[in-house]
């Protein structure tokens, strides 16, 4: 209840601004509108630019190709900027029609739709949305007859100063973290996004658990993690397959196994860890973590002249895995399907061969395996790594052609991929590598469909986005399921172990080698998650903490006990809720990239 009194307080101070404006356009004669107008079209341009920056930045980037990123920027955001007036000009021109009511309606539905499309996701177009609403509003009903109490000036005004007076309280009062959590998850809490930003975060007292002080500390100058020696033979062949948006449960739940035969074929003759997360919930910084064995904001981001707006680790010096082996003497090879899954973008970067199979769109499965194919074929003796990461399982869930749920398109398209990945192993068969294949099954992020209230990903860092599934199988690799924690920052640390090959120790992860042999091994590291500069740690105790400090939220959740993290037990007076966050706090205090006029940048995708 106190979000909805906190978002009913925001509308109304909100409110209160517009009414003062629109009262004194009501003053102005028709005559001189002129002036006023232009210098409400300019005001409302700058605010879109800022307010919608965000949002547009993915189509900035995809224009910024034939013109500057000022210019699509500009010409985007004035697109809203003369819609908002312009809902005010159409109110007015339909107030004493017989088309008034049309035009309340109107404006009372766009209200509604604009809170149910792509709710959480866009905040500065349901913002922009919302004011231009009401400013149809305010020009529609502007000069329509009232009761005869409302009529007086006197209670106008009376009502006007208990909004104002409530609008100002709301502000002024910041909401407990509880209320401030709900509020993130409800789309008519529409101003916070906003106002959050302006505050200022409470400082976090630090905690470094004990038996993991070896991670929270600078790593670069440290020794390498030696190799225990390699898993795989000499002339190994290993193929490492992305399947984007694939959540754990799809390979968890034997009702599956019909619809994806060639992945639960893999699942079940290796090595299964069933409680993998990944290291981002959205696809350029959770790959980017797997091959760097580093977090988000562990890196340097900039914006790339090829991809502006979007930033990318270009300029990170970070080893990148591929770079190792292929130092080592292993032939390595991807085939992009992103356009920015290439060398030069640095999110993987040392392959010594690489093509795109992206011409227009996203390439489906069997678009893009035709590189790998063909080099199988091709590969005569010497060790092997190829990687590629299919793009099917993406919204709007309706390429595999599957009517139904969004669920069902969604798993239609994720078993195109898994009719690729047998192709690959009849190829893999045909050309007598069998004996010395392994694959790796990874997916970046899973998909949401509804749990807490989201949909697609990259919005949230519950587990319907982190856990993924996670395979190693193949020549030398016991069959085996693996209950412990892992994370994808080990794939990379594993790989190379895999291949005799030592680690970097400022890499983040730590070899899953022993499993994979039929071991344990004593994995020290914590496992985090970013996106959208949301920053996640699941502790060895099992709790579950996220700080979103754009939005000023904190959650802790017993993952013991309560698996869906559906009862937020944060509280900032209990020791065990500081602990979890100070140990947060902590890590990427330590390990936060630093550079003289650095801050890690904001990334929507």
């Amino acid at each position: 209840m106190n979000a909805q009194i906190f978002s009913a307080g925001h509308a109304l101070a909100a409110g209160v601004v517009l009414c003062v404006l629109t009262w004194l356009w009501c003053k102005l004669p028709v005559r001189r509108w002129a002036l006023p107008m232009a210098l409400a079209l300019f005001l409302a341009w700058i605010v879109a630019v800022v307010a919608l920056k965000e949002d547009l930045e993915g189509i900035v980037a995809r224009l910024s190709e034939w013109m500057p990123v000022a210019v699509a920027q500009a010409l985007l955001s004035l697109l809203p900027a003369i819609a908002a007036p312009t809902a005010y000009l159409v109110g007015r021109a339909l107030k004493g029609s017989a088309l008034r009511i049309v035009g309340v309606l109107a404006a009372l539905l766009t209200i509604v739709a604009n809170a149910v499309v792509l709710p959480l996701a866009y905040p500065g177009v349901h913002l922009w949305v919302l004011c231009s609403c009401a400013l149809a509003l305010a020009g529609v009903t502007c000069g329509a007859p009232l009761p005869t109490v409302a009529s007086k000036r006197w209670a106008r005004g009376l009502v006007f100063v208990a909004c104002a007076a409530a609008g100002a309280a709301s502000l002024a009062v910041w909401p407990p973290n509880a209320t401030v959590v709900e509020m993130a998850h409800q789309p008519a809490a529409t101003f916070m996004p906003f106002l959050a930003r302006l505050r200022t975060q409470a400082a976090t007292p630090f905690r470094v658990p004990p038996g993991q002080r070896e991670w929270f500390v600078e790593r670069s100058r440290l020794p390498d993690v030696k190799s225990g020696g390699p898993l795989l033979r000499q002339d190994a062949v290993v193929l490492m397959i992305g399947v984007d948006s694939m959540r754990s449960d799809l390979l968890e739940n034997d009702k599956y196994r019909d619809v994806l035969p060639n992945m639960f074929r893999l699942r079940d003759r290796g090595t299964w860890f069933k409680n993998a997360r990944a290291a981002g919930s959205s696809t350029a910084p959770s790959i980017a973590a797997i091959f760097s064995s580093r977090y988000y904001s562990q890196m340097y981001w900039t914006e790339y002249t090829k991809r502006q707006p979007e930033v990318f680790p270009h300029e990170d010096p970070t080893p990148r895995f591929p770079e190792l082996l292929s130092a080592a003497g292993v032939q390595t090879v991807t085939v992009d399907t992103a356009g920015w899954l290439l060398n030069e973008f640095a999110i993987v970067r040392g392959f010594s061969e690489e093509s795109s199979a992206r011409i227009r769109g996203y390439p489906t499965a069997a678009e893009a395996a035709k590189g790998l194919h063909k080099r199988l074929r091709e590969h005569g003796d010497g060790a092997l790594f190829l990687f590629t990461h299919f793009l099917d399982a993406h919204s709007p869930y309706t390429s595999a052609g599957k009517s139904g749920s969004p669920f069902d398109g969604y798993l239609a398209e994720v078993a195109l991929v898994d009719s690729e990945i047998g192709a690959l192993q009849r190829t893999v068969d045909q050309a007598g590598l069998s004996q010395r294949s392994v694959w790796v099954l990874y997916s970046d992020h899973g998909e949401a469909f509804g749990e807490h209230g989201m949909t697609f990903h990259a919005t949230t860092l519950y587990d319907e986005l982190l856990r993924v599934p996670l395979v190693f199988a193949g020549a030398g690799i016991v069959k085996r399921s693996v209950e412990t924690p892992v994370s994808l920052v080990d794939v990379g640390p594993t790989i190379l172990d895999a291949f005799g090959v030592n680690t970097p120790a400022a890499m983040m992860g730590q070899s899953l080698v022993p499993f994979l042999r039929g071991g344990t091994a004593s994995l020290t590291r914590p496992i985090l998650a970013e996106s959208r500069l949301k920053r996640a740690l699941v502790t060895a105790e099992g709790f579950k903490v996220f700080e979103d400090p754009r939005r000023k939220t904190i959650e802790l959740y017993d993952l013991n006990k309560d698996p869906g993290e559906l009862n937020n037990i944060f509280d900032h007076a209990d020791p065990q809720s500081q602990d979890a966050i100070g140990v947060l706090a902590t890590f990427f205090s330590v390990h936060t990239y630093k550079r003289p006029g650095y801050t890690v940048p904001y990334r929507k995708w």
